[in-house]
């Protein structure tokens, strides 16, 4: 979380987002407060190592962290599309994930926590399926 904030100060997306379920959606992934196995994995009765907290959708061997979930699970391939700016899904990169979540253009906001509500909500019918 260090590299994301920079400065102590209200984050602009507090204030941008008026929707409470968008906001806390957005909030979810700024504060890890998220089911991604990346946390999830390390509260378990059986702590698993950081390493094997893999996504449990993809398969591929990724650790399901907020990287994966933004950028790279294939589940969520048609709301990037529909939510998240070109530049930001082409060449993903930790950079552009910081980028994106420090940036403060009230739409790009507003499109990502769209994006995060939809994907948690596409993430737990397919777990609890």
């Amino acid at each position: 979380y260090n590299p994301i904030k920079e400065h102590f100060r209200l984050e602009p997306y507090l204030e941008n987002i008026v929707s409470k379920k968008l906001r806390s959606a957005h909030t979810k992934i700024r504060v890890s407060s998220h089911s991604l196995r990346i946390h999830t994995g390390r509260y378990e009765r059986k702590r698993i190592e950081r390493q094997y907290r893999y996504c449990e959708l993809c398969n591929n061997g990724d650790i399901e962290d907020e990287f994966h979930f933004i950028f790279i699970c294939h589940h969520y391939e048609h709301l990037r599309i529909k939510y998240i700016k070109r530049f930001y899904r082409c060449r993903p990169s930790m950079y552009k994930l910081i980028m994106y979540l420090n940036n403060s253009n009230k739409v790009e906001h507003y499109m990502l926590s769209k994006f995060l509500n939809e994907a948690y909500t596409v993430r737990n019918n397919l777990l609890n399926a």
